[in-house]
């Protein structure tokens, strides 16, 4: 699925963006902000640019995780198989360890506290 966007509205965002900068930048001056040297605006500019660069690739990866069904087995009521058995199997060594006489989940601390 490819969208074509058109070519005014990519030139009505760059305006947009060029103008916040050059509004933020008139403000800092107005306000009598300290004078920031060449290497004090490159380290600014690459902070915002690498700031953006995680934020956008992180949301990159929840997004290909929900596409994947990666995050189904958690928030999906009805489990696959495998996620069942390892539930009875971690229940059966809860059971075999509080036999033992050491308590593993929540459950049994309250039982055993009443």
């Amino acid at each position: 699925m490819q969208r074509n966007v058109p070519p005014i509205a990519v030139t009505v965002a760059a305006v947009c963006v060029i103008g916040a900068i050059a509004v933020a930048v008139g403000f800092w001056r107005s306000v009598g902000g300290g004078g920031i040297s060449a290497a004090g605006w490159l380290a600014m500019a690459l902070g915002a640019v690498l700031s953006l660069a995680l934020g956008i690739g992180l949301m990159t990866l929840v997004f290909f995780s929900s596409r994947g069904g990666y995050d189904d087995i958690v928030s999906d009521v009805s489990r696959p198989p495998q996620a069942q058995a390892l539930l009875e199997r971690n229940a059966a060594a809860e059971e075999a360890c509080g036999t033992c006489g050491f308590n593993v989940s929540s459950r049994k601390l309250e039982e055993d506290s009443h």
